[in-house]
């Protein structure tokens, strides 16, 4: 997944080689492909439900501005880095950057 840059006018997706299961409070999610598995907190579940069907990073910022008290550009770091970190870990895909 070299190559791929997120930034708030990216599309992604959850990736195909995935399988996510709730587990109580948290979320695990298997890569497939590799074996992998990630277990994902209360804040990054939000996020990974709202990949279900092809998102924008912009519109996923928006919408974790609503539901935390959390400074803008803070969330926006992190949330281009967990994209990344996801994007790399083989997870979600990019559907579009422009």
């Amino acid at each position: 997944m070299a190559g791929i840059v997120i930034n708030l006018d990216t599309i992604v997706s959850k990736a195909s080689e995935q399988v996510s299961v709730d587990a109580g409070d948290d979320v695990v999610v298997l890569n497939a492909k590799t074996g992998i598995y990630f277990s994902l907190d209360d804040v990054s579940m939000n996020i990974w439900e709202m990949l279900e069907k092809p998102v924008g990073v912009r519109a996923i910022l928006e919408r974790l501005l609503l539901d935390y008290e959390v400074d803008a550009a803070r969330c926006e770091k992190d949330l281009l880095s967990f994209l990344t970190d996801l994007v790399g870990q083989g997870l979600i895909t990019e559907i579009q950057n422009t």
